[in-house]
């Protein structure tokens, strides 16, 4: 069960929480993966990062520009299965202030992107990052299977370069 906030009726169910798990709690860290649109890259991160089983981790993906709920691309569903990544039902989100404030680490696919975060949300700006130090992971939306193919090669080696070396 993730915590809420301590406040108000918040302290009760938090103190009934704790007393159950007799002390044993784990703490979870919230990672939000961050792209334009929701449809290609932020999700494909998401699906990457949840396969490697990171016990404590819970992985989310928005969208700084959704314009509607859709599916994910097909050719990033394709790419995920031609790479053995499962993944469940997808709907593309846009971000909220709530998803960046409960955020403890947050990567953008591009600078831009973190600029844009950043500029919105000057206070928080020590937990934004871009995945892949000092480049942008291309947008492959509405290109040939191979584009989708290379940016998952960036975002699969920018993961495991940031989640499985010592984290």
């Amino acid at each position: 069960i993730t915590a809420v906030s301590e406040e108000g009726l918040g302290i009760t169910i938090m103190n009934r929480l704790k007393k159950t798990c007799a002390g044993n709690i784990k703490n979870l860290k919230n990672i939000l993966f961050i792209c334009t649109g929701n449809t290609c890259r932020s999700p494909m991160a998401e699906f990457i990062l949840k396969s490697y089983n990171i016990d404590g981790l819970i992985v989310k993906s928005r969208g700084l520009y959704v314009c509607c709920m859709s599916k994910m691309a097909f050719s990033s569903e394709k790419i995920l299965k031609d790479n053995g990544i499962s993944f469940s039902d997808f709907s593309s989100c846009q971000v909220s202030k709530k998803d960046i404030e409960n955020a403890d680490e947050i990567y953008t696919m591009t600078k831009s992107q973190k600029d844009t975060l950043i500029n919105s949300f000057p206070h928080l700006k020590e937990k934004i990052h871009t995945l892949k130090e000092n480049e942008d992971i291309k947008d492959p939306y509405m290109q040939p299977i191979e584009v989708y193919q290379s940016a998952f090669d960036d975002i699969r080696i920018a993961i495991e370069k940031r989640f499985l070396n010592g984290y």
